[in-house]
Order: C-alpha cells, then structure tokens, then sequence
C-alpha cells in the first residue's frame, strides 16, 4: 500500500532505532492489514518512533495507537510534539538561533551549560522538551546517562546540526493527534 507520506519521522535519533529493519517487521503483518477497519496499534517499545511513524502514514486505517516507553524524557517530549509543536519550535529556534554562530569552544560550552540544566531538572515542560532535543541533535550518543540517570553524552563537534527541523515537529505532531502516550512499564500499554 501506498504510504501517505506528510513527512513524519523520528525527531530525535535514538538506540536500538527499528528504521533499518521497518521492511522484515512489515512483513509479519496479516496480508489484509490494511483492509482491517478501526485498527489500534501498539507499541511498547517506541524509542525514537521510526516504526510508529511508518505505520501510521502507510496505513489510514489505523485510528488510534497507543506508544510506550520507560524513559520518561522522551515520552514527555513526544507529549510536547503532540500538544504544544508550535511552542516547542519557537524555543528551538531561539537555541539554534543561540547556538549555531558561536566558535567551537563556545558551541562546546553552551552545549556543556544545556545538559546540566537537563541533568538539575531546572527547567520544565516547553524548554525542557527543546533541550532534550537540542541534547539529541548535537551529542556524540544518542540517549546515554551515567550510574545515576545523568545524561552524559558529550558534545559532537558537528558543523551545521539541524536543531529545529520544523517540518518533522509539525508532521509529527498531526500523526500523533490519534495516538496515546504512556510510560513505563510495557504490560500496562495493553491496559489503555
């Protein structure tokens, strides 16, 4: 089937992402999948969403899902996209905006000065989603904490990172206007 394509992807990479393997995990749906009316999908162990974000585009026939993760971060940070997409990209832009002239050292710096407003929890709800983002985008992992749950990815070095994709935020946010979002543990996402 023909996907609908608006555009949807990941807005942050992250570990273990099922991207490459989206064509072998397909497969083991039902042939009449799509023909299948007012199908609810779940998926316990969301992560970045590549397979959330394929599914559904591709099938329209998917009215509600419902997404699980244990890191309670990202899953704020997908209820930010989804509710307040508008909000959360004007504060990207503004950290773009902040971070992308600076020298190397000073990029280094104020990407050292964002994770630990991450790590003290000092900011919440819009600024915290950014920066979870911002974090994301220009770290050398992914998602990676410490013994004590610190985010401790170091700085990436990278040229020109793309700290607002703009399209992916709103293209995301009206695909996740039909889904539900949970975290913790998985069994209770059969639950919602």
């Amino acid at each position: 089937m023909a996907g609908l394509n608006i555009g949807a992807q990941p807005f942050v990479k992250w570990p273990g992402s099922k991207s490459q393997h989206i064509h072998i995990l397909t497969q083991a749906l039902p042939v009449d999948f799509a023909d299948i009316p007012d199908v609810t999908y779940i998926e316990p162990f969301v992560g970045g969403g590549s397979l959330l974000f394929h599914m559904l585009q591709t099938y329209p026939n998917i009215k509600r899902a419902i997404i699980n993760d244990s890191n309670l971060d990202l899953m704020r940070t997908y209820n930010t996209v989804r509710d307040r997409a508008k909000e959360l990209v004007v504060e990207l832009k503004k950290i773009q905006k902040e971070f992308i002239p600076l020298y190397e050292e000073e990029r280094h710096e104020y990407f050292n000065d964002i994770r630990e407003e991450f790590n003290t929890r000092r900011s919440g709800g819009i600024r915290h989603a950014a920066i979870f983002i911002f974090l994301n985008k220009t770290s050398n992992a992914n998602y990676r904490t410490n013994g004590n749950g610190a985010f401790n990815g170091a700085y990436n070095h990278l040229q020109n990172p793309i700290i607002c994709d703009e399209r992916t935020i709103y293209a995301d946010s009206k695909l996740l206007q039909r889904v539900t979002i949970c975290c913790g543990d998985y069994e209770k996402t059969y639950n919602e």
